[in-house]
Formats: structure tokens, sequence, C-alpha cells
């Protein structure tokens, strides 16, 4: 994965790519944000396609069947996982957000068990505390539903369903409007059923 061209850890690296590579946009627009509002249209695109009815069903109906939702994102995917919290506790989900504050991730993750569900997103580079988290939780009898790049993603053949979404990047910067609107699809589909569970 480092050796994708573009590739580059350091954010100074990448920033100065994207200088080199942005032009005017329509109109006088700003060339950062034409660039960035060029990737996030392809994004949302690509999500369009890659999101089947049956799969966003599917995980839909496995977060209604489960006793407790377990949230999990680190790094860049913090704020999905954090929207997906907050959007589900409005909605009286019985939902917990697996934040990691004071490196007690693994202590919390303790708590996931059988009949659970575990919603995680993780992109490059994979956090190895999330991958861990996950195959935690399905060591525990918990199902997880994931949201990443690609199929080569480790979080993938740890997944019952997953979600490929935002696999575009800007000079190495990852987009994540394609994954904040599955997230929020997630929880208006969960708001949207008659008979949803109040579980607080």
């Amino acid at each position: 994965m480092q050796q994708l061209p573009g590739y580059s850890a350091n954010y100074s690296d990448r920033i100065q790519k994207l200088k080199e590579g942005a032009s005017e946009g329509a109109e006088g627009a700003h060339p950062i944000l034409n660039v960035f509002m060029e990737a996030n249209r392809d994004a949302l695109t690509s999500l369009q396609s890659e999101v089947s009815v049956a799969r966003l069903d599917e995980a839909i109906n496995t977060i209604k069947a489960a006793k407790n939702i377990y949230i999990l994102g680190q790094r860049r995917s913090f704020p999905v996982a954090s929207y997906l919290y907050y959007m589900m506790r409005n909605l009286d989900i019985r939902a917990f957000l697996l934040d990691g504050v004071g490196g007690n991730l693994s202590e919390q993750a303790r708590l996931i068990g059988d009949g659970d569900v575990l919603v995680v997103a993780t992109f490059p580079n994979y956090a190895d505390e999330v991958i861990g988290v996950a195959q935690q939780a399905r060591d525990a009898g918990a199902k997880v539903i994931a949201m990443t790049d690609k199929l080569v993603s480790p979080i993938v053949k740890l997944s019952d369903t997953y979600f490929l979404t935002d696999k575009v990047t800007v000079s190495g910067f990852r987009t994540v409007t394609g994954t904040m609107c599955l997230a929020q699809a997630l929880a208006i589909g969960l708001g949207l059923d008659s008979n949803q569970i109040s579980r607080t």
C-alpha cells in the first residue's frame, strides 16, 4: 500500500504534491477546494454503484437484531464513528462508541459479546488496534459490519457484512464523504423502520 503512486506518510510532501497538481476550477473556484469537490463527487458516485439495496438492508437488519451496538473508528475514521454513534443515540438505540480514551480500547472492547454487533470503519493504514477489536468481537460471537476501501482490506475477512467506500484520495488525503453518507443511511434506515426497538 505504501508503494502506491503518490503515497507519502509525510503531510508536507502530500500538500506539496497537491499544490503542484491543483488548477483553477470553474468561475475562479479556489483550486484546492475544486480538487476536493471533484474527489468527493467521485466518492459519492462510487458509493451509489457499490452499495446494493440488499446489502444495506442486511446491515440494517443485523443492527436491529443486536443486543448492543458498538461503533469503532480511529484516526481519520473517528468522525464517522462519532457521527454514527450520535445518530443512533438520538434514535434511542443502545449504541456505544469505542473511543479508546486513555488507551482503554481493548478494555472497552471486552464488553462485546454474543448477540452484539460491531460497526467499524477503517482505511489505510488499517490501524492494528481496530483489526484486533474486530477479531476479538468475532471470537466473542458478535457480528461485524465493516466500512473500508477495498477487498484486500484486512477487515473484510473478519466482517459479516462489508461496504467498500471512499477509495478516492487526493495526494494521499482520503475523502470521508462516502463513508459519512453511508453512516447516515444506516442510521436513518433504522429510524425509518416502523418497528424500531427502543433500547435505552
